[in-house]
């Protein structure tokens, strides 16, 4: 991704990776994918956010990523992992209960992709 990014600037390409953690999809449940329960807690142990990622909250770092306002940005690993990267062992313990819910919301859709075109 390093190499892309230095070998694609003068075409006007940026090249940027988004690491995503352990997001609430089917395959991090135990009740509908391949995780059993020991699993799942494992998981959320380890991410000292204490919780799974929405599809909303790694959908807007790459729609961060694509816009004019990070226009500057290539080369760069974006972790969107609620923490587990930085994080030795099971940091997800030490987090209060009422600091685990997911952010409310929806995945927008409708963005203007303003700044996509070439000039």
């Amino acid at each position: 991704m390093l190499g892309v990014a230095v070998e694609q600037a003068k075409h006007g390409v940026r090249a940027n990776c988004v690491c995503a953690g352990a997001i609430d999809t089917a395959w991090t449940h135990k009740e509908d994918g391949p995780m059993n329960a020991k699993m799942e807690k494992n998981l959320i142990e380890a991410t000292p956010l204490a919780r799974h990622g929405t599809p909303e909250e790694i959908a807007n770092v790459y729609a961060f990523i694509a816009s004019v306002e990070a226009s500057y940005v290539t080369g760069a690993l974006w972790l969107a992992d609620g923490g587990v990267t930085t994080a030795k062992g099971a940091a997800g313990t030490d987090t209060p209960f009422w600091l685990r819910s997911q952010p409310k919301g929806e995945l927008r859709l409708d963005h203007s992709r303003e700044g996509l075109e070439l000039e």
